[in-house]
Formats: C-alpha cells, sequence, structure tokens
C-alpha cells in the first residue's frame, strides 16, 4: 500500500472527523473505513459523497490495496470494529 496514502488514512481513522457507517462506502454522513480512504486520498473526487458499496478496481490499484485486503477491511467495518481498530490493523498488516 502507498505509505503516504496509509498515513492519512489512519490519522484520518483516528480523528474523529468521521462517523462510522456500515454497508455503505458513504451515506448522509456516515463512512465506511473504505469511504475514508476514498475521501482522504481523492478529496477533490467528486464521486467522494455519492454512496456506493465498493471501490472499483482502478481505485484500489491506485491506492496499492489489493481486492481481498479491502474486502476484510470491508468486513471488519461492517462487523462493527470501530475506526481505532481498524486503523491499529491497518498499521499492523498493509
Amino acid at each position: 500500500m502507498d505509505k503516504a496514502i496509509k498515513k492519512k488514512w489512519v490519522v484520518a481513522l483516528r480523528s474523529g472527523e468521521f462517523r462510522q457507517g456500515y454497508g455503505l462506502l458513504y451515506r448522509n454522513g456516515f463512512f465506511c473505513c473504505l469511504g475514508v480512504l476514498r475521501r482522504i486520498a481523492n478529496p477533490r473526487d467528486g464521486r467522494r459523497n455519492k454512496t456506493g458499496t465498493f471501490l472499483v478496481r482502478e481505485q484500489l490499484n491506485e491506492y496499492g490495496l489489493r481486492r481481498q485486503t479491502a474486502g476484510d477491511l470491508a468486513s471488519m467495518n461492517d462487523t462493527r470494529s470501530s475506526f481505532y481498530e481498524i486503523a491499529a490493523y491497518i498499521e499492523r498488516w498493509l
């Protein structure tokens, strides 16, 4: 994974700026951990506020994130692991 993006992502997850949501990247002010990644990696991306269920392959490649890893992180998020727990996982394993 791209080290600069990883660092920004971990900081963002721990910042308290993002409210955690489940099942979608973004909805009504709530973010999945992957929605946070998309928001911080491409702050000017016009798609950043649109709902969706998953990142597309091109985005995963841009962030240096494997599809399986993204799936694992989405699962952690949707089974209610906190952003702090997810950030710790990212630091340790990515």
